[in-house]
């Protein structure tokens, strides 16, 4: 299964590259010699399309490997709960991963519908960052933009799902099952926002 969503996210990325690069040329294009065309730009963008599409997949599986892992050593940790193998916890973490294929999905249907990247539209009706439309200095480039479109409807779905399946594993209360899925995702996407920016700051 895991393979299967790999796949998809893979195929989904190389299928929205194309509005991704029209979305790079346009916040880039202040930037960008008046004398290279858009043509030009995709000439230059096109030969990491593979790249791109690959690193998508693979950084999705890396994604549910990381999680089950830390999901698995933390509940060993935690001794009033009973534990879950980690065979268990890969096969619950997969199955709720499914939440961000259909996201992804969704919004690249959206892109072929609309014939333009809406990533930053999507994330604003799904996520925090509706906030935006009354605070012009949250853009793709401040280090505020990314903790907000994290607390979005999806994530939250998928620690949603996890804690019930956790719970009907574990024998645990939900709300216990619930604090303990919330703590490790949140980590984990916690240890996200400060490796974007710090990037950020760094190349900004």
């Amino acid at each position: 299964m895991l393979l299967l969503y790999m796949v998809i996210i893979a195929i989904i990325t190389a299928l929205n590259n194309p509005f991704l690069i029209s979305g790079i040329y346009d916040m880039l294009s202040p930037q960008i010699e008046i004398n290279e065309s858009f043509e030009d730009f995709i000439k230059i963008m096109m030969p990491s399309r593979l790249k791109v599409s690959l690193l998508a997949g693979f950084g999705f599986g890396m994604r549910v490997i990381i999680i089950t892992v830390l999901s698995y050593i933390c509940n060993i940790a935690i001794e009033k709960m009973k534990n879950i193998s980690i065979k268990d916890w890969f096969q619950i973490i997969t199955n709720g991963m499914m939440v961000f294929v259909i996201s992804s999905i969704a919004q690249c249907i959206i892109n072929y519908i609309t014939n333009r990247d809406n990533s930053i539209l999507f994330s604003q009706y799904t996520s925090l960052l509706f906030v935006s439309r009354w605070f012009e200095n949250i853009n793709p480039t401040s280090m505020a933009y990314l903790p907000l479109s994290l607390v979005n409807i999806f994530n939250i779905s998928f620690v949603f799902y996890v804690s019930i399946m956790h719970s009907k594993k574990s024998g645990s209360l939900s709300s216990d099952s619930f604090k303990f899925c919330s703590i490790i995702f949140t980590s984990c996407l916690l240890c996200f926002v400060i490796i974007y920016n710090y990037l950020l700051f760094i190349y900004r």
